[in-house]
């Protein structure tokens, strides 16, 4: 934000989608049922709150349409924090520590200005698309904060929701995790480090760069991904589905003989390609024997199936070692002879 103009008095700034909005005061209550200090800001209106929030605060609640920023040293805030409605933004380590953080549906938190691990120790839940659909949680500039690679450490998604982060810098550290049946869309160029999983709902990535390039991905049975481009991940892990674009394997696809006799098996709905060394690896060759005789199962659908990777297993195995993958026809692919034929179909 920065002040471009004053209109009769007011004085006017300028957001990051570029909007005019009027720079107001913060309107201060307690809530009645928990005691919590209550920072208001009408629609269309900016307000920053200097007043420090120190460990004598229970908690916050942010309420109103339009935009409050919290500017004091409020390092000894540990309240929970609530916001309800419009945006609630703050400078660096404002947002104070240790608090449940949550955004209700309809409202947005703002991370702008927070530094690497900034959030770390809050737990933040949220869900919805945020104040006009701009994403439950935005972060619109990453200029001189340049190291956010751990900025969140405990996030927790409560219903379908949009996560905007429109740089190329990672927002957390080891990893992404989806949980929960919801649907989460993250938009922006993402560049996380560590391994994107998905245990249950929909990830969909609402941007061509979104998915961190050459990241290890595992989509749990039941779960899916949406890619927004054609995609290049590291490892794969099934069971679950893949969609919206190509995808190009370069480490491995991995599945477990328990989930490929028990009809769960990845599915790509576009094509997958097996870069020059990538393999298919079994997660549990222990088991080989007894699925020797179960017949034929897919192992993984796809369109296309483009590269014929070895077979490789995941721990010990002491039995025949004349294992690989091969072609067979244009489209399918089999593997034997312990387990019958496991087919990779078109």
């Amino acid at each position: 934000m920065k002040k471009i103009a004053c209109l009769k008095g007011v004085a006017v700034l300028a957001t990051a989608a570029g909007m005019l909005v009027a720079r107001a005061a913060v309107v201060e209550s307690t809530d009645a049922e928990t005691g919590y200090k209550v920072l208001t800001v009408e629609a269309g209106e900016f307000a920053e709150y200097a007043t420090v929030l120190d460990a004598s605060v229970p908690g916050l609640i942010k309420r109103g349409a339009g935009t409050a920023w919290l500017t004091g040293a409020n390092s000894t805030f540990v309240g929970p924090i609530q916001i309800e409605a419009g945006v609630l933004g703050a400078n660096n380590g404002a947002f104070g520590k240790t608090g449940n953080l949550t955004i209700l549906s309809g409202a947005t938190l703002d991370v702008t200005k927070q530094a690497n691990s900034a959030m770390n120790t809050r737990k933040v839940s949220f869900e919805g698309i945020g104040l006009g659909g701009i994403g439950a949680i935005i972060c619109t500039n990453y200029s001189g904060y340049s190291n956010r690679d751990a900025m969140f450490k405990n996030v927790e998604m409560t219903g379908d929701a949009t996560w905007e982060s429109s740089a190329r810098h990672g927002m957390t550290s080891g990893g992404f995790t989806k949980a929960g049946g919801g649907k989460l869309t993250l938009k922006g160029a993402n560049t996380y480090a560590g391994e994107t999983v998905i245990s249950g709902g929909t990830l969909a990535f609402g941007d061509a760069a979104g998915f961190p390039a050459g990241g290890d991905l595992t989509v749990s049975n039941g779960a899916s991904v949406i890619l927004a481009a054609a995609t290049t991940v590291g490892r794969f892990t099934g069971p679950g589905s893949v969609s919206g674009a190509d995808v190009t394997v370069t480490n491995a696809v991995r599945a477990s003989c328990s989930d490929i006799f028990a009809n769960k098996h990845a599915t790509f709905a576009n094509t997958l390609t097996f870069a020059a060394g990538a393999t298919f690896v079994i997660t549990d060759p222990e088991n080989l024997e007894t699925y020797a005789h179960s017949g034929s199962k897919p192992a993984f659908t796809a369109q296309t199936v483009n590269g014929t990777p070895i077979v490789t297993f995941e721990g010990e195995y002491d039995g025949p070692t004349k294992w690989a993958l091969f072609k067979k026809g244009d489209n399918a692919y089999n593997f034997g002879p312990l387990v019958g034929t496991m087919l990779l179909v078109k």
